[in-house]
């Protein structure tokens, strides 16, 4: 990894993110997502407070530097911090945006003998059941709550999250609501995406696939999405379903006990994510809590996919009339949805997946959201005391 070696030179703006890690995940792909549409107008830096991760080579690629400030996750130590501090000192950004919980924690404790940079805190997650987390974690969210004052900015993915950090007590000078954003020409419609998932997966053209991207993770409840794949299976035996993400592949166990064996594929985290989107017929999010705009129905609408889901985050919002939403931790319900949206003709799913595809086209295309980051950074740029 680089670290800054002096101060910058340019005059343009220039931004730090601090992210607990670079492993594929929601926040970790908008990050790597948001600098590749900024970078030609904003200078940038990334620190992560634990080992990287397989994204930062992504970064890397652009040019952006990454720095590692070596911790293990729930680690605090002053040398890090003191690390933190020099990166910073040498890189001088005129913004400090932090991502999720940990990061947003150090990068206030740094701020100050970092240069006083304007701070921005960037919430990822909704309705967080934290009891199924790290003590550690728990302490640092109502700490955060108790610091939100701070930061010049408290940016935020959702409605939902937004108004959950609210309840939680949170209570910023200032909320900014910036969805998510999506590369169009990246997740795009293809017709041959599905003959080619069939061919590497092994199976029949007949076979219709269903598709849930996403790690393990209580979050995301696969206990309940199994529930539904058996209850699916057993009224259409045609119907193979693909889940992909960190960790999936140790739900083997239970896929065997459900009898769901070669009709439930198991896949490690990939990063042919756009091409597997896009030979699904139907994308699925079974999550129970935490959601907050998430990736991977985004994702499958611009690429004409059309998704269910469980009403988490501003999913409902989201998918409005191009999809089916039903309720959390409802095996039966969600069961029920995919055999609907199974059931659809050929121009209904056609509709659902144009109007997807039209809905993130207008309202949430990267560049615009990259827009919206850049306006904001450019705003902030006066507040850094530098």
């Amino acid at each position: 990894m680089v670290e800054s070696g002096g101060p910058a030179r340019s005059e343009r703006c220039r931004v730090a993110h601090v992210i607990t890690d670079l492993d594929i995940g929601g926040a970790e792909r908008m990050l790597v997502k948001l600098l590749e549409a900024v970078h030609p107008a904003i200078d940038n830096l990334v620190v992560t407070l634990c080992e990287p991760g397989p994204l930062a080579a992504e970064i890397e690629r652009l040019g952006i530097p990454v720095v590692s400030l070596g911790l293990a996750r729930g680690e605090v130590r002053l040398a890090a911090l003191l690390r933190a501090v020099r990166t910073l000192r040498g890189f001088r950004p005129h913004v400090l945006q932090s991502w999720m919980y940990h990061a947003d924690l150090l990068a206030t404790l740094v701020f100050v003998m970092s240069g006083r940079p304007a701070l921005a805190w960037n919430l990822r997650c909704a309705d967080m059941e934290l009891e199924r987390y790290s003590p550690i974690t728990r302490c640092v969210r109502g700490v955060l709550a108790r610091l939100s004052r701070v930061p010049r900015v408290v940016v935020c993915n959702s409605r939902a999250s937004r108004d959950a950090h609210a309840a939680y007590g949170y209570r910023p000078r200032r909320w900014e609501l910036i969805p998510n954003g999506f590369d169009t020409a990246v997740f795009r419609p293809s017709p041959t995406a599905a003959r080619r998932l069939r061919e590497e997966f092994g199976l029949e053209a007949a076979n219709r696939v269903v598709g849930m991207v996403a790690r393990r993770d209580p979050a995301k409840d696969h206990e309940t999405l199994l529930a539904a794949a058996a209850r699916v299976c057993g009224v259409h035996p045609e119907v193979r379903f693909l889940l992909v993400g960190s960790g999936v592949p140790a739900l083997a166990p239970r896929v065997q006990a459900l009898g769901l064996a070669g009709r439930v594929l198991l896949e490690e985290a990939r990063s042919d994510v756009a091409g597997l989107t896009a030979g699904l017929d139907l994308c699925v999010l079974s999550s129970a809590f935490g959601e907050s705009f998430p990736n991977a129905l985004g994702e499958a609408m611009a690429c004409g996919v059309p998704c269910v889901s469980t009403d988490v985050g501003d999913v409902a919002d989201l998918l409005a009339d191009c999809g089916l939403v039903v309720p959390r931790r409802d095996p039966a319900a969600l069961a029920g949805a995919l055999c609907e949206a199974l059931a659809w003709s050929p121009v209904e799913r056609e509709r659902r997946a144009r109007r997807g595809r039209e809905r993130i086209e207008r309202d949430y295309a990267l560049d615009t959201i990259a827009a919206r980051y850049r306006t904001l950074f450019e705003a902030l740029r006066p507040a850094c005391a530098a």
